[in-house]
């Protein structure tokens, strides 16, 4: 396959991706433990296709596409602390340092707010290198 048509291809498939997932199976609400298993399930493989696309588009160049796909994976789990590291990871790349350092910020908030953490020692670094 020809590098400019496996770019379009990659391009459509990542969009059906990004629009089919709407959130948990059966909502927040529901909580038996078929639903759950499954809700976290369907979940994790969004997750996955979420960072491999995000890291397809890094390496292909093309920031806003990688930042696209962290930011969804985000929005489907906000406390996956690897997408934030990502996600300023490709702001860095972008040289737009002020907006990694603003998913710092959001990163910090959300793990100390929902889960009563700090952001981890990677993350930190990462944090850290965008003020050299």
């Amino acid at each position: 396959m020809h590098p400019k048509d496996q770019h379009q291809r990659i391009s459509k498939l990542a969009s059906q991706v990004m629009n089919l997932y709407h959130g948990d199976f059966m909502g927040k609400g529901e909580h038996h433990v078929s639903f759950m298993t499954m809700r976290q399930k369907l979940q994790q493989r969004f997750l996955t296709h979420m960072e491999a696309l995000g890291q397809y588009w890094l390496q292909q160049g093309d920031h806003d596409r990688a930042v696209a796909c962290f930011e969804r994976a985000l929005e489907a789990d906000p406390v996956a602390e690897e997408f934030y590291q990502h996600l300023m990871k490709a702001y860095r790349q972008a040289g737009r340092n002020s907006d990694a350092a603003q998913v710092y910020q959001r990163c910090r908030q959300n793990l100390a707010t929902i889960l009563g953490i700090s952001p981890a020692k990677n993350t930190v670094e990462i944090y850290k290198s965008l003020q050299n």
